[in-house]
């Protein structure tokens, strides 16, 4: 029986159907509702004649019709939609027959027949299903445990393929051992011309497999055994492929020797050998390039790997340098002038005839350069080996440049003319960068930095090969100018010329000065001939050497020149001018001195070592003086130990020492315009303070105060300077006045005697008013350029163009007159504002 559904509301409408009596309905008879009563529980449908038991009441009873009608309406009307239907709706209901509402009801019917059908045939499908699940499951039971044997059969079969290949892939490198060996062991190179691709894919590389798996694996039997012999082959092929490259190498250099031999001639041998030393290599790569390359590369590349095969690369190199060396020897011998420089004793131009070689090397170290680049290809290894094989080549090729070290060392040894080597060195520092300018070591060119990762292929290090010849003319040129500094200018000896006091007739007959004739520059025409020379040397090799060197030398020039000009230089100056000129003039020689010094920038301070004799001595001699030996508590060996002489190290500073004597000099002429001024007051005793005394000292301040004024603008002819000089000079006036002041107020109130002595505000205004009528004296008589004086010359713009100042240099001359540059002094008042604060004061003694 088929399953119907409850409370289905399809079910309800085709089974609830109002029936009457002949099986019709009439909306106009009274309609008794039939209630459906709904189960909880599933129940089948209230269609299959079972009618549920109803009970009639009339709700409206005991009411007559009309009031009947009248309650249905009211209600009816108090609902929002019509629940009964009109009459006049009803009648025309009736009229309608009921075929498309039973025709609904039969489809509804047999609908729901046709959907119980599919519902049964569902349960019995599931029923089905399950049954099919429980018979799966029974059989995933049944074949699970074999599905887990064969699993674990497959990975047993697994295993053992992967230990079979295994096996298999191990002994493979013991199989052909005996085959290589055979094959290696076979005389000539016909492994390398007939069978190369045989030899480098199957020998060389199964080599190279076998002795990677012989060092992956140490514990197996007789490893080492078969690491050494894999090891002798992979030895014995290499060898062979050096072997091969050096007999090519050579083969190409006999045939080079037999076309030279050929040619009898000198002068058509100086040509053939021009061309065969470097056509015939690149003919040889032109039909062997890829064979040399290929076995070189297997070679090369194998080095990085084992230590050991960096002997067989080197033998390639050296043979290929000594074929390339005795060829280039060969060829200079036949075409350089080297060995005629020899027979030239002097008169030769260095800087020209070393440019000259070095053009000449230069050429031969280009193509050198291009061929070995041809052979070897560097550029296609890796780094380590990269830099191994260009400084083997560096080194070839200083070894090939070794003629031109000799000759021009030879050159600079016997060059004494300063110039002339700092031009060479000018010239030489040009082929080099300075790639590590933190280096700590001082030195020029790194070596690491030539052959490390950034080198570049296509550029030739002149710098690393020219080092040498750099180094000897640096050498000989510090050397120079130590001599120099020692033989010429401490030795110097000044005469009145020096000076520069007038203008003298130049006789006929030039004389030449000793000072130029080992250096003839001067860059500074109108200082001090030693001083100009000194500074102009620091000015030529600044940045040519080393800058520690440089600043050593700085220090050893500086101290130098300080030595010359408190030496005969200001005794001379002295002689001819007077005391406070020669005080001025040094100063002044100072001052250019500093200013020179403060353009180089040097930082380190020099170490001056002297050994001490006298302190042995000294002691020794006190000792004698005394009559005793202080056997108390010394014995002879303390006597003897204080005896050794003693080295004591003396920081030299140029900057510091420049700036100590500066000031000291200015102290020193303070002080002694000071003291020649206030001469009356200072030499009056207790007793004989006088009204002449004081007279005198009035009139120095007004006489010699100008005269001081004049001689400092004259000779050092810097307003800044000479408004320090003045402003210090009263100060230290007004203080030594005041001292005496002091000892003359003591005197009179001991002898009750009044003098009419100037109070130090009055001589304060009275100094203050006589330095300021001298600033503005020379404001008044400083000349005024008239601008109308251009008007009247034709000057041309290529002339004017044309026109260059002379070198930069201080105003040293005593008779010059141009005041017409004025400085700014706000900006060089803070440089001579150190001088003032280290100045001693006025009242310290000298």
């Amino acid at each position: 029986m088929a399953r119907t559904r409850s409370k289905s509301t399809v079910s309800q409408i085709a089974s609830d159907v109002h029936m009457t009596k002949n099986d019709s309905t009439s909306l106009h008879d009274k309609i008794n509702p039939n209630p459906t009563t709904f189960k909880r529980s599933r129940s089948k449908s209230e269609s299959n004649d079972r009618r549920a038991f109803t009970v009639q009441y009339d709700f409206l009873y005991p009411l007559c019709q009309q009031e009947k009608q009248t309650v249905w309406t009211q209600f009816i009307e108090s609902l929002d939609f019509d629940v009964v239907l009109k009459t006049e709706n009803i009648e025309h209901i009736n009229a309608k027959h009921l075929n498309s509402m039973l025709e609904f009801q039969s489809n509804l019917q047999m609908n729901r027949d046709h959907l119980n059908g599919l519902i049964s045939q569902t349960d019995t499908l599931i029923e089905d299903v399950n049954s099919c699940f429980q018979q799966y499951k029974r059989i995933s039971e049944k074949t699970s445990d074999f599905d887990a044997m064969a699993n674990e059969l497959l990975e047993k079969q697994t295993l053992h393929e992967q230990k079979y290949n295994k096996i298999h892939s191990n002994l493979k490198h013991f199989e052909r051992l005996d085959s290589i060996t055979k094959s290696l062991s076979k005389s000539g190179s016909h492994l390398l011309t007939n069978r190369r691709s045989f030899f480098i894919n199957d020998i060389l590389r199964h080599l190279d497999d076998s002795l990677e798996f012989m060092d992956e694996h140490p514990g197996y039997k007789d490893c080492e055994l078969y690491k050494s012999r894999f090891r002798q082959c992979m030895t014995r092929a290499l060898t062979l492929i050096r072997n091969f490259l050096g007999n090519e190498l050579r083969s190409t250099d006999e045939t080079v020797s037999s076309k030279l031999k050929r040619n009898s001639d000198e002068s058509k041998q100086v040509v053939t050998i021009d061309l065969l030393i470097y056509n015939e290599f690149n003919l040889y790569l032109k039909h062997s390039q890829e064979t040399f390359h290929e076995l070189a590369r297997e070679l090369f590349k194998r080095s990085v790997k084992h230590d050991e095969y960096n002997g067989l690369i080197n033998d390639v190199l050296n043979t290929y340098f000594q074929i390339r060396g005795k060829l280039l020897k060969h060829y200079i011998d036949k075409t350089s002038t080297i060995n005629d420089s020899y027979k030239k004793q002097s008169n030769i131009d260095l800087v020209q005839t070393c440019q000259d070689q070095i053009s000449y090397f230069k050429k031969i170290v280009e193509k050198e350069f291009v061929l070995f680049s041809k052979f070897f290809t560097p550029s296609f290894y890796e780094d380590e080996l990269k830099a191994m094989i260009w400084e083997e080549f560096y080194a070839f090729l200083k070894n090939v440049l070794d003629p031109l070290y000799d000759i021009i060392r030879l050159w600079v040894l016997k060059e004494v003319n300063i110039s002339s080597l700092c031009q060479l060195t000018t010239l030489l520092q040009k082929y080099y960068e300075f790639e590590d300018l933190d280096d700590p070591s001082g030195s020029v060119v790194d070596s690491q930095s030539y052959f490390g990762i950034a080198q570049q292929d296509t550029t030739i290090r002149y710098g690393f090969l020219f080092q040498p010849v750099l180094d000897d003319t640096q050498h000989r040129l510090i050397f120079r100018i130590q001599n120099y500094v020692d033989t010429r200018l401490l030795k110097y000896k000044p005469s009145a010329v020096d000076l520069k006091i007038g203008h003298k007739k130049q006789s006929k007959t030039k004389t030449v000065n000793p000072l130029d004739e080992e250096y003839d520059e001067n860059l500074f025409p109108d200082v001090y001939l030693p001083l100009a020379k000194a500074m102009t040397l620091l000015s030529n090799i600044y940045e040519l050497i080393d800058s520690a060197v440089f600043d050593d030398i700085a220090h050893y020039i500086v101290h130098a020149c300080i030595v010359l000009l408190k030496g005969e230089y200001s005794k001379l100056i002295t002689a001819h001018l007077g005391e406070v000129e020669g005080r001025l003039s040094y100063l002044h020689n100072l001052i250019i001195l500093r200013n020179q010094i403060k353009n180089f920038d040097i930082h380190y301070t020099r170490n001056d070592y002297t050994i001490d004799f006298t302190s042995g001595i000294s002691h020794i001699w006190n000792l004698l003086r005394r009559r005793t030996t202080e056997q108390r508590q010394e014995g002879f060996f303390e006597i003897a130990r204080k005896t050794v002489p003693r080295v004591i190290n003396n920081m030299i500073d140029a900057n510091q020492e420049i700036e100590v004597e500066l000031n000291t000099a200015v102290s020193e002429l303070l002080t002694h315009c000071s003291n020649d001024i206030c001469a009356p007051v200072l030499e009056t005793t207790e007793n004989a303070i006088s009204e002449k005394s004081l007279s005198q000292f009035k009139d120095n301040v007004v006489i010699k105060i100008p005269k001081l004024y004049n001689d400092i603008k004259s000779i050092i002819n810097d307003p800044v300077v000479t408004h320090f000089l003045m402003n210090n000079l009263s100060d230290l006036i007004l203080a030594t006045y005041e001292e005496f002041l002091k000892h003359a107020e003591d005197l009179q109130s001991q002898d009750h005697k009044e003098l009419d002595l100037m109070e130090m505000d009055a001589l304060s205004g009275f100094i203050g008013d006589t330095v300021n009528q001298l600033y503005e004296d020379e404001q008044y008589d400083k000349p005024v350029f008239n601008e109308e004086v251009l008007e009247n010359l034709e000057l041309n713009d290529n002339e004017v163009e044309g026109f260059q100042p002379g070198p930069a240099s201080a105003k040293t001359s005593m008779n010059e007159s141009d005041l017409t540059k004025v400085p700014n002094p706000d900006a060089e008042h803070a440089e001579y504002g150190d001088m003032a604060n280290k100045s001693p004061s006025p009242t310290s003694p000298m």
